[in-house]
């Protein structure tokens, strides 16, 4: 079962996090330069691998984060803000 959150209402925390994963790819210029596809599937991909959570898209921009846990969703609040 997953924890869905609204990314809004927890905004500063996923800028933060999402910050972190573009850096660990090299940056945003490298990330569209190195990105054969979607450099968003890259980024979401990244997302699970790093945070272990998951960004969900509605309408084709992300609007929700589905964690594995409420305590996932602590930790990531904690550890993000």
């Amino acid at each position: 079962m997953t924890y869905r959150v609204d990314i809004i209402d927890v905004m500063e925390q996923f800028q933060n996090a999402h910050n972190y994963v573009v850096k660990s790819l090299g940056g945003a210029e490298h990330l569209a330069k190195a990105s054969l596809g979607s450099h968003w599937e890259t980024l979401r991909k990244n997302w699970i691998r790093i945070h272990n959570v998951s960004p969900i898209s509605v309408n084709s921009s992300w609007q929700y984060l589905d964690f594995p846990s409420e305590r996932a969703y602590t930790m990531f609040i904690l550890k993000w803000s």
